[in-house]
């Protein structure tokens, strides 16, 4: 199933996304109702290289980190807390190596 990225701007001019899955192959939505600027790419999914698993220290949680690239992605609290987007999970990953 092909997915396409819409992209369109809020009133401060700060772009927003958001993935379209479509079974029809010559897809095109009406760009007019999403307002000025906006566009559709080919989304191409970053593939996940390594996936490691953290317990919570503070709960039963299970925190999942993963590695695309040079980059990292955390779903602990800790990591959209961050203003650089490194909790301790990341950092532990990044030592590591």
């Amino acid at each position: 199933m092909p997915k396409f990225r819409l992209v369109n701007f809020n009133k401060y001019g700060n772009p927003r996304s958001r993935i379209i899955e479509n079974d029809d192959p010559n897809y095109s939505p009406d760009l007019s109702q999403f307002g000025r600027g906006a566009f559709i790419e080919k989304y191409i999914p970053h593939p996940v290289e390594e996936i490691y698993k953290f317990k919570s220290s503070s709960s039963d949680l299970e925190y999942t980190t993963k590695k695309f690239g040079d980059k990292y992605s955390c779903n602990c609290p800790g990591y959209w807390r961050s203003y650089s987007r490194e909790c301790k999970h990341v950092k532990e990953i990044k030592n590591k190596l």
